[in-house]
């Protein structure tokens, strides 16, 4: 039992979420999820990295539904209406989870590790926080998080009062902080069509 009082996260009982719910608005307005990016789309890479590290997956999409759909994976909607950002995913996500912890993801992070919910499991069940936070080059990665659906309530209320900051919610609960400083390009996220460029090139599994 994690210590405070919730089960400790597991494969069996974490779900995870893509991110791929935004305009893309530094990449043309393109959904960013369906690029695409090395013989597959950024969604498609996402979903094989991430699936064997939890139990089901889920997409937060807000365009191009049938797509996702497509993918095998459920999709979620933002509740809100104004593109609140990355938590209005994360929002939806907990708001229809099965499951008791949400590891997130962003669809636009192609070199996220292979290890990387069962990281932040570890460190969150040596504590008595419900949510840890990845760290890499000194940067919180502030979406990229594994939560206990208990904070949804939390996270309804922030977003309601108009708050969108990932980093202000997080210092509420006392997150665990987990250190990944694997390689440079990590947590590198592709925002323009030259950034895609430049990590195309690179090989996340070696």
């Amino acid at each position: 039992m994690h210590l405070n009082h919730a089960p400790i996260p597991t494969r069996d009982n974490t779900s995870g979420l893509i991110l791929a719910g935004g305009r893309g608005q530094r990449f043309n307005n393109q959904d960013k999820g369906l690029i695409p990016f090395q013989g597959s789309t950024l969604a498609e890479h996402a979903i094989s990295r991430l699936a064997p590290q939890v139990n089901t997956v889920l997409i937060s999409a807000n365009r191009h539904l049938g797509d996702y759909q497509k993918l095998g994976a459920r999709c979620v909607q933002d509740v809100f209406s104004d593109y609140p950002g990355p938590l209005a995913g994360i929002h939806a996500a907990l708001k229809n989870l099965d499951k008791q912890w949400l590891a997130s993801v962003a669809c636009d992070t192609p070199c996220f590790p292979t290890d990387y919910v069962e990281r932040l499991s570890a460190a969150l069940s040596q504590s008595d926080s419900l949510v840890a936070v990845a760290k890499s080059n000194n940067r919180l990665q502030n979406v990229f998080m594994l939560v206990h659906k208990t904070l949804f309530n939390s996270l309804d209320e922030f977003i309601t009062r108009g708050e969108r900051k990932a980093q202000i919610w997080l210092k509420q609960h006392n997150p665990v902080i987990v250190d990944f400083n694997d390689t440079p390009y990590t947590f590198y996220n592709i925002n323009t069509p030259e950034d895609l460029i430049q990590i195309e090139k690179l090989q996340c599994n070696e």
